[in-house]
């Protein structure tokens, strides 16, 4: 009982993860469409990062289904 607890805990820590991370591309993309909007200087170092936060969210979102393999640390 122990490790079925211990499994369906692990499971959730990786969908709050993925969910996690998927809100954080939500948020830049709004930031970086605001700020468009504005007429804000947008580096392209920073819509670079939002282009690595959405392929990792994506991997996240795969692992939390049940993929054996942790994501890429880099």
């Amino acid at each position: 009982m122990l490790r079925r607890w211990r499994r369906r805990r692990k499971v959730e820590q990786r969908a709050r993860l993925a969910d996690d991370a998927h809100n954080v591309v939500l948020l830049m993309g709004g930031v970086l469409a605001d700020a468009k909007r504005a007429g804000g200087e947008v580096p392209a170092g920073v819509a670079a990062c939002l282009t690595v936060w959405r392929s990792w969210a994506e991997r996240l979102a795969e692992w939390a289904k049940g993929g054996e393999q942790p994501p890429d640390p880099t």
